[in-house]
């Protein structure tokens, strides 16, 4: 797959879960938000929460979106969170990771994802 068509479709993925969470509550705050070398895919308030998320969209079957989020990853998202945070002097507001899968089995919403 091209890396243009990959783009297509993880374009299309944060567009939908972008719609899912705004039509859930959530305030938007941000998209595709770079800090340093790393990017947010999207950045909403759950009330007074910062809901920091990471959009994962597949169209194979090999592998679960979920599954590609490993520990490196992980990483790379906390610590894009917490300088975000520091930045934007919300380091008092509690925050969360959540994960939007999508893929053939539809649309997957995992909340808090570093307290499964």
């Amino acid at each position: 797959m091209s890396s243009e068509n990959r783009t297509a479709i993880g374009r299309e993925g944060e567009d939908r879960a972008f719609r899912y969470l705004r039509d859930l509550g959530y305030t938007p705050v941000g998209r595709n938000v770079r800090v340093g070398r790393d990017e947010l895919d999207a950045i909403f308030l759950d009330g007074e929460v910062v809901v920091f998320v990471e959009v994962r969209t597949r169209k194979d079957t090999q592998i679960s979106p979920e599954e590609t989020v490993d520990s490196g990853k992980r990483e790379r998202l906390s610590r894009a969170m917490t300088a975000y945070l520091e930045e934007a002097c919300w380091s008092d507001r509690e925050s969360r990771l959540d994960l939007i899968a999508i893929d053939s089995d539809g649309l997957r919403h995992t909340v808090d994802l570093f307290n499964l």
